[in-house]
């Protein structure tokens, strides 16, 4: 049974794709990898043609998951909630929600935060964290956000994912590990031990 970690997010454009992505580039050396695209505009699964990672069909019944023949397996969600999301998130290891640190995008994270209690009901073991992503280098508008996104029932990681001209680039170079962008690098690394931490390992 592959450990199972999905990016969800019910508001598009919070770099849920790119997170997904590079995070499946940080593991594929010790790992066997998966990547499950659902997301409708496929950005995963069109863009991505690295060695070490195996992207997975859409169609995939939510039911198989466990069953698949990969040590970890990240799935990359549509910007919208759904009832198969909730079936995924019974049956996933983590759920990390990325999301911008502007006071509406903050706001846009009661629903996909509900859902997440309505799959901790089934699956207790559910691990969730909320991630800071697009964040502007010396803006303060994060550390403003993040006490009033931290009292809620699911942490903010410490880790944040700034906004950089690599991880845009990075859907067609196959990750910021491949960049010369060496605090993207780190970043990328710290989000690394930090989705470890959170699946136990």
């Amino acid at each position: 049974m592959p450990k199972i970690i999905c990016i969800a997010s019910q508001k598009g454009g919070v770099g849920k794709s790119t997170l997904c992505l590079n995070l499946a580039c940080m593991f594929r050396d010790n790992l066997k990898t998966g990547l499950l695209d659902l997301d409708l505009q496929g950005s995963s699964s069109e863009l991505l043609k690295e060695e070490g990672i195996e992207i997975l069909n859409p169609h995939t019944p939510t039911g198989e998951l466990p069953h698949l023949p990969h040590d970890i397996l990240f799935i990359d969600t549509p910007p919208y909630l759904s009832s198969r999301l909730l079936d995924i998130l019974q049956v996933a290891d983590v759920v990390l929600i990325p999301t911008r640190s502007g006071a509406f995008d903050a706001m846009a994270l009661t629903d996909t935060v509900n859902l997440v209690e309505k799959a901790k009901e089934k699956n207790p073991q559910l691990k969730a964290a909320i991630v800071f992503t697009m964040v502007k280098p010396g803006s303060t508008i994060t550390e403003e956000i993040r006490p009033v996104i931290n009292t809620g029932s699911i942490p903010v990681l410490d880790q944040v994912i700034t906004e950089r001209v690599c991880y845009t680039r990075s859907l067609l170079t196959g990750g910021v590990l491949k960049s010369k962008d060496n605090k993207a690098k780190l970043e990328m690394m710290e989000m690394t031990e930090a989705v470890v931490k959170l699946l136990g390992l």
